[in-house]
């Protein structure tokens, strides 16, 4: 609705009188209705509440911009002025967008021709920055009341025009100056200089006042200091004595924003700066002695409080230099507290002690330290000195020859049985399997034979576990999707683990292709499944999940892997019992476990650890007690180049050609011998390698098969194959041996890709691969 406007016509007209107002007045003019509605306002007063044009408050209550304190007195000052009166009121005000302002208004009636009241005519002035220089004159002016009746260092007091009001009784004991002699004097600063400063007019800004209280002070000839701060400056023969002091000012302003009085202090700290110039070489110069040094260093009280360190203890930790100044340095080994305790105890006792210990670091991490402390005295108070070196890589290689020589051992135990061990298996194998075979379920020595061949393929297995432990098993690597692998395990723990275990297998969407024996990565998969089991007696869940995973250079080291790069991970997790720090790092030694009597070997994870290292790859675990463990497996990634295809398990079939069998072993001998008969062969046996060799060369065009021990006295199985090929090149022959991969290396039968089995030998395996290499290219 569009309101009347109440200003009668001649007076617009008349040279736009209001016009010519608004567009000239600097101040705030406005115009206001008796109920407080504003009606104009000159572009001065629209600046000032931060609008930038009359129409967005035009027709608006001025009301609503004066803060509530200031309204109701705001309203009385209007109502004075359409009774025809003139006030005047400082207010404060809150702009349009949130500015808060004092303001001073003075009001007066606007009349008509009628000499009719029409309005109020306002004209108002900014006085924010005046509020703002009372309420600091107050505040400075208690400030210096108190300082100088109340100071017991040196403080004088100067005038703006810098004669000294105010001189106390310790400027006389610093200066030697009577206070009768510099009242009323500008000679304050010779009395500190031994000259005349210039007075504080000429080193103010246009020698004036008006920049209020955020003017510089002086403190110094011709430097000038912000006010509120500090200078320092050495002062010399100051009473007979170079002196260094300290200034602070703090000037004081009337009401008007007029220079009332300065006031200084002094203070005489020239012992204090002496002292601290010293130590502050000394430190200079032990810290770059100490930061200097190839390890930690650090030194602690007898409390164990450290009071000084170098850099490289701040970087090992992690921590602050604030945080360690309020640090006990046993807080630093706290999984060693105990241990540092006593050896600092016995340091302060004996005067040094040396130890190792590991810093928790601020991330986690355990660093193992060679820790050596000397006892120190000083000022009649004890200190001890600690230094460390970080022996993380000489643990590592420690543990890694440890681990080596473990290896070495169990593999030259494995390496030394096998053979003999292997065949004795062989024979109560075979001959085991032909007894059963023989035997009708339902006949009562049926379970005897099947109890004597669990016995014998039980002993087997430990003999492979020794092996894949020691790494020295035979491995058939070939290109293969760690996916597949866990999907066929998984078919057949589903029917092992039981009822009361979930099982369930999270697998990469990606194909992931390793280069492996599957069939080994299946039994460490089955190991790892089968302790999860048994660590859940009363049901739980077993996770197997893969991941393609990318290793940099430093987590491939620490796995002690060869090389960064891509790797499979597959991650064996359960829920059940867990086990503490002590188990986990024993975990994947030979013979240890914490099953009871008679329930494990102690080598199923000692297997799968030297099975997954003869793959180039790593195994680690992560277990706490109660909280459920995890295995988690890396093998290098490979490119698959060619599609494998499984073949159905062949049938056992027999034939009619003639085989010749050299082995020393007479058992072993006559069990293949029987085994080959009885599957329609024509045997030929030999006990020795030269035998063998006399015996093909009398028989020659009806052999059509070699079947070679690899050891054997007189020549070995590799010696005859070679001799014999001279004669016959394209002879067929296959391999048996119960020694171990390196032995197998060292007679290149491996390298050259021949036909190889490894005792002990199932019988009808080894028919199997007998076809198999008859029936071959």
């Amino acid at each position: 609705m569009t309101q009347k406007n109440p200003l009668p016509a001649r007076m617009l007209e008349s040279k736009n009188f209001l016009q010519t107002i608004i567009d000239t007045e600097p101040e705030c003019v406005k115009l206001v209705a008796s109920d407080g509605t504003l009606i104009m306002m000159n572009p001065a007063g629209l600046s000032m509440i931060q609008v930038d044009s009359l129409e967005q408050v035009k027709g608006k209550s001025v009301y609503g911009l004066v803060t509530p304190q200031y309204r109701e007195a705001f309203k009385k000052l209007t109502e004075e002025v359409f009774q025809g009166k003139t006030g005047n009121l400082t207010f404060e005000m809150r702009g349009v967008k949130g500015r808060r302002l004092w303001l001073n208004t003075h009001a007066v009636p606007l009349r008509n021709d009628q000499d009719e009241i029409i309005a109020l005519l306002g004209i108002t002035r900014d006085v924010t920055e005046r509020k703002k220089f009372e309420e600091t004159i107050l505040e400075q002016k208690r400030f210096a009341e108190n300082l100088v009746a109340s100071s017991a260092v040196a403080t004088f007091v100067l005038d703006p025009r810098h004669k000294v009001v105010v001189w106390n009784r310790a400027c006389e004991e610093l200066t030697g100056k009577a206070s009768s002699d510099m009242v009323g004097t500008d000679d304050h600063w010779k009395a500190f200089y031994g000259q005349k400063h210039p007075t504080l007019a000429d080193l103010l800004i246009d020698g004036t006042m008006d920049q209020g209280p955020s003017l510089y002070s002086t403190f110094a000839p011709s430097v000038l200091i912000p006010n509120g701060q500090r200078a320092e400056r050495w002062v010399p023969a100051l009473n007979g004595k170079d002196r260094y002091l300290t200034f602070d000012a703090a000037p004081v302003y009337d009401s008007k924003g007029q220079l009332s009085v300065v006031i200084e202090t002094i203070h005489d700290v020239t012992e204090r700066k002496q002292a601290e110039e010293s130590l502050k070489e000394e430190k200079k110069f032990s810290d770059a002695v100490i930061d200097s040094l190839p390890g930690i260093f650090y030194i602690c009280d007898e409390q164990g409080t450290l009071i000084r360190w170098n850099n490289n203890l701040l970087e090992v930790a992690g921590y602050s230099g604030e945080v360690l100044s309020h640090m006990n340095v046993s807080g630093l080994f706290l999984e060693d507290r105990e241990l540092m305790t006593g050896k600092m105890k016995e340091a302060f006792e004996l005067g040094r002690v040396s130890t190792e210990a590991r810093i928790l670091t601020k991330r986690g991490a355990r660093i193992p330290f060679l820790l050596t402390g000397f006892r120190m005295i000083m000022n009649d108070k004890r200190y001890l000195v600690g230094t460390g070196i970080d022996i993380s890589e000489r643990k590592r290689l420690e543990d890694e020859l440890r681990q080596s020589q473990k290896m070495e051992s169990i593999g030259t135990l494995a390496g030394g049985i096998s053979h003999d061990f292997n065949n004795i298996l062989t024979a109560i194998i075979g001959y085991g399997s032909i007894l059963q075979r023989k035997l009708d379920a339902k006949d009562p020595l049926r379970y005897n034979a099947d109890q004597i061949l669990k016995a014998a393929n039980r002993a087997a297995g430990l003999t492979r576990g020794l092996l894949a432990y020691s790494r020295k098993q035979i491995l058939n690597p070939q290109p293969v999707n760690v996916n597949e692998i866990v999907v066929k395990v998984e078919r057949f723990l589903a029917r092992l683990i039981g009822e009361d275990v979930e099982l369930k297998s999270i697998l990469a969407e990606q194909e992931i292709t390793v280069l492996a024996d599957a069939d080994q990565i299946e039994q460490v998969l089955m190991n790892l499944a089968t302790n999860a089991r048994d660590a859940m007696p009363d049901g739980g869940y077993i996770y197997i999940e893969t991941r393609l995973v990318e290793l940099d250079e430093a987590s491939a080291k620490a796995r002690e892997l060869r090389r960064p790069g891509a790797y499979a991970q597959i991650s064996v997790t359960d829920s059940g019992m867990g086990m503490d720090e002590k188990s986990r790092e024993r975990i994947f030694e030979p013979f240890f476990t914490t099953k009871d009597v008679g329930r494990g070997t102690g080598l199923g994870l000692a297997m799968a650890y030297g099975i997954i290292k003869q793959h180039n790859g790593a195994i680690e675990v992560e277990s706490e007690a109660g909280l459920g463990t995890t295995f988690r497996i890396y093998l290098p990634v490979v490119q698959r180049t060619a599609e494998t295809q499984s073949a159905a398990f062949p049938a056992v079939k027999g034939g009619t050609e003639t085989i010749l069998v050299a082995e020393d072993d007479e058992v072993v001998r006559s069990l293949v011998t029987s085994a080959l008969t009885q599957s329609g062969y024509t045997v030929i046996q030999a006990e020795n390698g030269e035998e063998a060799v006399n015996k093909f060369m009398d028989n020659r065009g009806a052999i059509k098969l070699l079947l070679l021990d690899v050891l054997m006295p007189k020549k070995n199985g590799k010696e005859v194959y070679d001799k014999i090929r001279i004669f016959e090149p394209g002879v067929k022959a296959l391999f048996i041996s119960g020694y171990t991969a390196d032995v197998m290396h060292q007679k290149g039968l491996l390298d050259e890709g021949l036909n190889f089995m490894l005792k002990p030998v199932p019988m009808d395996d080894l028919m199997r691969k007998v076809r198999e290499v008859l029936d071959g290219e």
